[in-house]
């Protein structure tokens, strides 16, 4: 299981699309949030699917296979498909509820606690939680304290600025790494999952 985050877009819907087609297509996230405290993704999802090559709706995609079906050659069938199966991965982002609401993910069987404002949230929270996201953060912040890992991944930027995260499973630790606009790595943590948890830090 491998959950991808986005920040804030300050008001920029089609700023999400990038980082979005990161984590969803090259990075193989299997869910995304958007962490921002607005309907900046429903906006952007408007018109998504066409831009990623595939048809509006399913009618329209049962007419281009029976088409392409009658006399294309198969790659063209194959090309289709691969089209609309990318463009379903859209129905894997997902945005946070409205401030002060919090949302839970489970990382195969540890609790991911997601919230626009961490200062809302309290003890209790915090401490069942392996990993804290949050959205509010300008920059980009990423540490480990003990078993747990706090990540924002920052306000979407310009150019190769941070814009994106991941959290994972990798073998007995969980790993979470922030990117930039380029796909590269930025910070990197790693916290083994086992009794008394060793924390490994790594910056690119």
């Amino acid at each position: 299981m491998k959950l991808g985050f986005i920040g804030p877009c300050r008001g920029d819907a089609t700023a999400l699309r990038g980082p979005a087609e990161l984590l969803l297509f090259e990075l193989r996230a299997d869910r995304v949030v958007y962490l921002g405290a607005d309907d900046a993704l429903d906006r952007a999802i408007a018109g998504w699917a066409s831009r990623l090559g595939a048809p509006s709706d399913e009618n329209a995609f049962l007419d281009e296979v029976a088409l392409l079906a009658a006399d294309a050659p198969a790659e063209a069938l194959q090309d289709l498909l691969a089209r609309d199966k990318r463009a379903r991965r859209l129905n894997d982002l997902a945005s946070l509820p409205a401030p002060p609401s919090r949302a839970v993910e489970m990382l195969d069987d540890r609790v991911v606690l997601m919230v626009f404002d961490k200062g809302v949230l309290d003890e209790d929270d915090v401490a069942n939680a392996t990993a804290i996201v949050w959205g509010n953060a300008r920059e980009p912040q990423l540490r480990a304290i003990g078993p747990r890992i706090f990540l924002s991944p920052g306000w979407i930027g310009m150019g190769a600025s941070p814009c994106a995260a991941i959290l994972e499973h990798d073998g007995d630790q969980l790993r979470c790494a922030i990117y930039d606009g380029t796909g590269s790595v930025k910070l990197e943590h790693k916290v083994a999952l086992g009794r008394g948890a060793k924390m490994g830090v790594q910056s690119a």
